[in-house]
């Protein structure tokens, strides 16, 4: 199921829950699948200019820890390129790479960045 971007007031973003882009394997590259995901965060930004957000990168299990890291760190900045070159003030976008997500058992969705509010 595709998750739609939601705000629970529309006056204080309160509760913004952002979608989830999935990467395939050793990819920092957005697909075209994952295109429309994008064009939600990018609204929600526009609409609410004063939000800030963190973008955290993960990786499947395999490969090295280094390995990992760094890609990771790609993806979270694969996302924050992507808003900024639409517009969206770097300054808003922290992105950060955490690694390996060993709590994911299903190695598709742990190749994956999340964004949340940074308060």
């Amino acid at each position: 199921p595709v998750s739609e971007v939601s705000v629970a007031a529309a006056e204080s973003v309160a509760t913004v829950d952002f979608p989830t882009v999935y990467f395939a394997f050793n990819s920092a590259r957005i697909s075209s699948k994952e295109e429309a995901k994008m064009q939600q965060m990018l609204h929600l930004l526009q609409d609410n200019p004063k939000l800030n957000i963190i973008i955290i990168g993960w990786c499947d299990t395999v490969g090295s820890d280094a390995v990992n890291l760094r890609m990771s760190q790609k993806r979270a900045e694969a996302l924050k390129t992507w808003l900024t070159s639409r517009g969206i003030s770097a300054a808003r976008i922290k992105a950060v790479g955490r690694g390996r997500d060993f709590n994911e058992k299903e190695a598709a969705k742990a190749r994956r960045s999340e964004t949340a509010k940074e308060d």
